[in-house]
Parts: C-alpha cells; structure tokens; sequence
C-alpha cells in the first residue's frame, strides 16, 4: 500500500525511525498486502449473486461447492474451489 512505501521511504532517508514507521502503518493495510483482494473498480461493476459471511480474509475465485468431499476431490483434479455452507466450524 501507498502507506507503507512512504514509511519505508521516510525511514531510508532518515525522516523517522523503524519503530516510527511501524506505528504509521494500519493493521488493515498489512492485512491487504497479505491477503488477494477485488480490484475496488470491478467490485463497483459486480453483479452480486448472493452474501455470506467469509470464513477467511481476501477475496478468492473457484468452482463453489457444497461438501468438504466435494472440495477435496476437485482440489485433487487441479481446480480451484470455494466451499460453501450454510454453517461451518473449524
């Protein structure tokens, strides 16, 4: 993120120390760099055909399937999934 280039960038010139530029940066802007996220503009596009609550951070494109075995089996065959469920626990 613009963010943390511009504190690491203040840091090599010697504006802040490394401490400093740690506290400048967001923990939701480490979280972007850490995990995929949709482009803002094609977000704004997207038709949505349906809503849920993620199981994990980031964005992700797949096949959706239904079961655990499901997932496995197509992981297997080189496919990328997404399992969807009504409830789920870890």
């Amino acid at each position: 993120t613009a963010a943390l280039k511009i504190a690491v960038d203040m840091v090599d010139e010697g504006m802040i120390t490394k401490e400093e530029a740690v506290l400048r940066v967001e923990p939701k802007q480490l979280d972007a760099l850490l995990h995929p996220q949709f482009d803002a503009e094609a977000l704004k596009k997207a038709k949505a055909i349906g809503h849920g609550l993620a199981a994990s951070p980031g964005a992700a494109c797949g096949k959706v399937v239904f079961t655990a075995d499901d997932a496995r089996d197509w992981k297997k065959r080189g496919e990328k999934v997404i399992l969807v469920r009504r409830e789920t626990s870890p």
